[in-house]
């Protein structure tokens, strides 16, 4: 697939490099909440454990689809 006009190749760069940016932010998000291993508030063990988890799941997930997102406009130029 082609893009044929060049302000069609502009917007897929703009549009890669603007997701490449959030997907990066995100995966810094996921990473920091990942890091944590003390909750804010006391709770029993395994159900501290499955909050940390699932508190660095959603930014994970919203990086990957970003950066994958990035890829397929970087593949359009």
């Amino acid at each position: 697939m082609t893009l044929s006009r060049a302000g069609d190749q502009w917007t897929a760069g703009l549009l890669a490099v603007a997701l490449v940016g959030l997907g990066l932010l995100w995966l810094s998000q996921a990473f920091d909440r990942g890091r944590i291993t003390t909750p804010t508030v006391r709770r029993p063990a395994p159900l501290a454990a499955a909050l940390t988890g699932s508190e660095a799941a959603g930014p994970a997930c919203h990086a990957a689809m970003a950066i994958g997102m990035a890829v397929m406009f970087v593949l359009l130029l």
